[in-house]
């Protein structure tokens, strides 16, 4: 599905994220611009809520802290035309796992009626979407085709993951993917060798625009599919490639948010197919204004499987705000040459007017989006 550019205008009024660098997005944005980092498993800051599980907690402390930014009452909250669309890969599985398996209140809805419930939303649209690692993006472009249909002008998209338990950790250790044990992922490195699992949940509330310009837009989504492989994406790159080009990825874009998970195949991958992209689209900045900045979050804050796609636009949608990119950690020696890209190493102040996120999951889901700053 590729919506060349959206039919309508979809800004973004509200962020919200809980993360293992910070209660909310407030703190963990310090954090990166400080060059945090965790280096092993680590779980979210969460809140102390027993009548919810782990997961649905971290999902309703960041709608909470979107629907403030954004400015929603509790009647807005009530109303029909409010949509909720929650994306993770797993739901409850931790306090799944922990009971028998006949117990029929931890599904994988469980999160979106806690949430609804929580904030006592109305009877709107709900939509739960487990795409693996590119959930929570896919819920937001989700969220963007029900109001461009015209059957909500307003939408809340949570994404959060709680999948720490050791069934998971232990699988994934088996894929090969994980990085060694104290060494933390390293996006784009030549001493990559995996990522870090984590918890992350991120939110944000989305409107029907009543005007043409101002805001930050939601300008262009994709949803693409390579489908060759189980646990690994194509390695020449082609549905990726196909994703950049619809998201209209040029030398116009400030920043490129990359999936980025710190293994062999995908950091190299990616990074080729950005370049591709970039080398063969139409000229349009002087050659004298800086390339587009290339950043991965998962170097700081690991990944968070469904919720990292989410937690991505969000982190993009606060350089947009704040005209800072984050610094990449650790940053040594890149794989690849990236003759019209940057990696930073350092914070770096600049004016994001257009930023592209990519997200990519097992099984060959890819989803993209692209922000443009009114």
């Amino acid at each position: 599905m590729n919506f060349p550019v959206l039919p309508v205008r979809c800004v973004i009024t509200g962020l919200g994220a809980v993360t293992p660098l910070g209660r909310d997005l407030s703190e963990t944005w310090s954090a990166l611009i400080e060059g945090r980092r965790i280096v092993d498993l680590s779980r979210a800051q969460s809140p102390d809520m027993p009548s919810v599980a782990r997961v649905s907690a971290l999902a309703i402390r960041s709608a909470e802290q979107a629907i403030s930014a954004a400015g929603w009452s509790r009647g807005d909250l009530a109303s029909d035309d409010v949509a909720l669309i929650v994306g993770t890969s797993k739901g409850p599985v931790d306090a799944w796992l922990a009971h028998s398996f006949s117990t029929s209140s931890y599904g994988l809805d469980c999160v979106a009626r806690d949430v609804a419930a929580h904030l006592r939303l109305g009877t709107g649209p709900r939509l739960t979407v487990a795409a693996a690692c590119s959930s929570g993006l896919q819920g937001l472009i989700r969220a963007t085709m029900l109001i461009a249909e015209g059957r909500v002008t307003r939408a809340l998209v949570v994404s959060a993951e709680s999948s720490l338990h050791p069934l998971f950790t232990a699988t994934f250790g088996r894929l090969g993917v994980l990085a060694s044990k104290g060494r933390g992922c390293r996006p784009f490195c030549t001493t990559r060798d995996g990522f870090v699992l984590s918890e992350s949940s991120s939110a944000l509330c989305i409107e029907r625009a009543s005007s043409p310009g101002g805001g930050l837009a939601i300008d262009r989504v994709v949803l693409a599919a390579d489908a060759t492989h189980l646990v690994a994406g194509d390695a020449l790159g082609v549905a990726m490639e196909y994703a950049c080009r619809s998201l209209g990825l040029d030398l116009s874009v400030d920043l490129i948010h990359a999936h980025g998970t710190g293994t062999e195949l995908n950091d190299s991958t990616e990074l080729r197919v950005f370049e591709r992209a970039l080398k063969w689209a139409p000229s349009v900045r002087a050659v004298t204004d800086p390339f587009p900045n290339v950043y991965s979050h998962k170097g700081a804050l690991g990944h968070s499987l469904g919720a990292a796609g989410l937690l991505a636009l969000v982190l993009s949608a606060r350089a947009h705000q704040t005209s800072i990119i984050p610094p990449n950690v650790p940053m040594d020696e890149v794989s690849i040459s990236c003759d019209q890209m940057k990696i930073a190493r350092r914070p770096v102040d600049r004016p994001v007017r257009r930023s592209v996120t990519i997200a990519s999951g097992f099984g060959g889901g890819i989803a993209g989006v692209s922000l443009l700053s009114g």
